[in-house]
């Protein structure tokens, strides 16, 4: 199997083929972060820039080795207590508000 992984590993890339797999459970954080739909392009692109900021300062490791991952939502399709988040918070949750 490492041979197969190592076939897709760029000559000068950081991850020693030899331990590649260790390396990569160590050194390659992958961040999934799920969201109800409704942000815009600009604010996932800052927190996927706050994220991995965050992940770099923390474990020590170079900001091309994280991923984020970010899933999203329809609220018809995500429930808390029961209740659908479409009909608890309506179709306004989790959109900035122009602050009337």
């Amino acid at each position: 199997m490492t041979a197969e992984i190592a076939a897709y590993v760029p000559e000068n890339s950081a991850v020693e083929i030899d331990n590649f797999e260790n390396r990569r459970r160590t050194k390659m954080p992958i961040v999934t972060v799920k969201l109800a739909k409704g942000r815009s392009v600009e604010q996932k692109r800052a927190l996927a820039k706050a994220v991995t900021g965050a992940v770099v300062a923390t474990l020590d490791v170079r900001p091309e080795w994280v991923t984020v991952l970010i899933e999203e939502f329809d609220r018809e399709n995500w429930a808390t207590a029961g209740e659908l988040h479409a009909d608890r918070f309506g179709p306004g949750c989790g959109k900035e508000h122009s602050g009337k």
